[in-house]
């Protein structure tokens, strides 16, 4: 006996296709390529490091940036001309690469500044093998004490020598120490009652007050300045007001009958807080 068998139509089965999953795939792919921006910045990395290796070969390693010469400007040595700040410095840089010693700058002026307050900066220029030139920027003193023939310069409360010929300091207000004194080179305890800021002030006062003076001579250690001036020697106490002194003097000027005989003038003697005048 005959089967007969009837035949399905086939059904194909087509698995649907996200457009999330073709994405995915996409990036995936695209993932395992090596960005261009990540090359640029390896390629960068590589030039840095190169171009510093170079830097050091050509000024660190550079026997030509090792100094041997120090140089120094001729205005510099004109304005402040001791030879033992000079060989100072010098021995602080020499045989020292350029590189080095320009780094350790501050470290350098902070040295000089210890011995030399009123050196307010220094700059170290390359010039040629083996060979800088140093530059020092100075500060005016704020006083300059005279002594004969030897002058001293006040920086915040440091006393330091100016050399004959240096014009470090022209055009302060100074004042003289006393004649007996000539030649005296010791400067210890010149501030000891007196603050050097309040001597300061106390300058400036009279250069205001007696704008006629010849000089002013202070007696360190009594703490008096005798103002030189038309003939009379004008006696005035420091430890004591200085305006109060100055308005004593004012008063005297305008009622003494004879006070252009006068030829001393103590505006506030110690012993008696007096004024006390002399023909």
């Amino acid at each position: 006996m005959i089967k007969f068998v009837v035949s399905r139509p086939t059904r194909k089965i087509h698995r649907p296709t996200y457009q999330g999953e073709s994405e995915r795939r996409f990036k995936g792919e695209k993932k395992k390529r090596i960005p261009l921006k990540t090359i640029w910045i390896i390629f960068w990395i590589f030039v840095l490091i190169y171009g510093s290796f170079l830097l050091l070969k050509n000024t660190l390693f550079d026997q030509e940036y090792t100094i041997t010469k120090v140089f120094y400007n001729v205005s510099d040595t004109k304005t402040y001309g001791d030879p033992d700040m000079y060989k100072s410095i010098s021995s602080q840089i020499k045989k020292e690469n350029f590189t080095v010693a320009r780094f350790n700058k501050n470290t350098i002026l902070a040295w000089l500044q210890a011995n030399y307050p009123f050196i307010k900066d220094m700059i170290i220029t390359f010039i040629g093998v083996n060979t800088v030139k140093v530059d020092l920027v100075f500060q005016t003193p704020e006083l300059l004490i005279k002594n004969f023939n030897l002058s001293y310069g006040v920086f915040r409360g440091h006393i330091f020598a100016i050399h004959p010929g240096d014009t470090l300091g022209t055009g302060v207000k100074d004042i003289y120490m006393p004649g007996y004194l000539s030649g005296y080179g010791a400067m210890t305890g010149f501030f000891f009652r007196q603050s050097y800021t309040g001597l300061i002030e106390q300058v400036s006062l009279m250069y205001q007050w007696f704008p006629w003076l010849h000089h002013i001579e202070y007696l360190p250690g009594g703490e008096r300045s005798i103002v030189f001036m038309n003939g009379k020697q004008i006696y005035i106490n420091n430890l004591a007001d200085i305006p109060a002194q100055i308005k004593n003097y004012e008063l005297l000027k305008k009622y003494y009958a004879n006070f252009n005989q006068l030829t001393e003038i103590d505006l506030w003697s110690i012993e008696l807080d007096k004024v006390i005048v002399k023909k």
